[in-house]
């Protein structure tokens, strides 16, 4: 919903265009991911959001890696923050 009317801004995609813009990356940074609770402040946060937040965040990075990993130098590296 909040990327309604956007385009190229699935995970391939940002991908594919990190490729025709600089070719190969040195370093890939994954910040936490979306949740059903990300509206509230952290101390309204309930355990079931936290958790939800937390899951899509181990997987965003996942699939990130699957995607991005194939244009990182050899020697790239990834960082998630969480």
């Amino acid at each position: 919903k909040r990327y309604a009317g956007l385009d190229a801004f699935t995970i391939s995609e940002v991908a594919q265009q990190l490729e025709t813009d600089y070719g190969k990356i040195d370093f890939l940074i994954h910040s936490l991911a979306n949740g059903p609770e990300v509206t509230k402040p952290l101390l309204e946060t309930s355990r079931k959001g936290y958790l939800a937040a937390n899951s899509a965040s181990a997987y965003s990075f996942v699939s990130l890696i699957q995607r991005i990993g194939p244009i990182m130098n050899k020697d790239g590296a990834a960082l998630s923050l969480t």
